[in-house]
């Protein structure tokens, strides 16, 4: 790593806050010119921002930069995908999610493919090795929105059917998983629920991640019409 240091590196992070805290706070924030230089990035889903002020958080409810979960019954999903073990290995996680939307309310799929690109080796508070894991597994906690209205039929991790954890957020099912990937390996969760019909084009939210997630989204309609 380029920064093998761990206390020398979060002294830089620290300064570097400091100054820019420093910064915001002396009166001589342009804040036009930063908002228009992070519009790339708070179209990715990089920049979020939340208030504790209800007024506040209603107008951020209105942009991008809220990251809320959007309540209309859309043909919509997203992936939340979360390090759950002792380590950074999610520089390296390449992520895919593949979406087939039936459309006239049959039965769809949500296809997550994680591959893990990491090392064997290298610093402890990068690698962290997961109890059990050889060094350079990766663990992700692995939440897949599904649309308004759907209905879980099956999951399976790499061909083995699993049981499902299932949660709501804003009116949308909430399935999530527990993903071992291995260092050079991929792991592959597939979920099959029916959802609604709906004409509108379904869509899928890309998470921001180190390596830009891909994603690929196909309409079908199993009565033909």
């Amino acid at each position: 790593m380029q920064f093998p240091n761990v206390e020398q590196k979060d002294a830089v992070v620290v300064a570097l806050m400091q100054a820019l805290l420093a910064q915001v706070t002396g009166g001589s924030f342009d804040i036009a010119s930063a908002i228009g230089g992070s519009m790339d990035s708070a179209n990715e889903g990089r920049v979020l921002m939340w208030s504790s002020e209800t007024d506040e958080q209603k107008e951020l409810e209105q942009f991008g930069v809220g990251g809320m979960v959007p309540e209309d019954p859309r043909p919509w999903v997203a992936t939340a995908i979360n390090n759950s073990g002792p380590n950074k290995l999610d520089a390296f996680l390449a992520s895919s999610v593949d979406y087939t939307a039936d459309v006239c309310g049959g039965t769809s799929t949500v296809t997550v493919t994680l591959a893990n690109n990491a090392a064997t080796s290298g610093p402890e508070y990068v690698y962290g090795q997961i109890p059990g894991q050889p060094v350079g597994t990766n663990r992700s906690w692995v939440a897949v929105y599904g649309p308004v209205g759907a209905s879980f039929e099956s999951a399976r991790i790499d061909g083995k059917k699993q049981y499902v954890y299932e949660g709501y957020e804003r009116g949308h099912p909430v399935w999530r998983y527990n993903l071992i990937t291995p260092s050079g390996g991929t792991t592959t969760l597939s979920l099959a629920f029916t959802s609604p019909a709906n004409d509108q084009e379904p869509v899928v939210s890309a998470q921001a991640m180190a390596i830009p997630q891909v994603t690929s989204v196909t309409s079908q309609c199993s009565t033909g019409k």
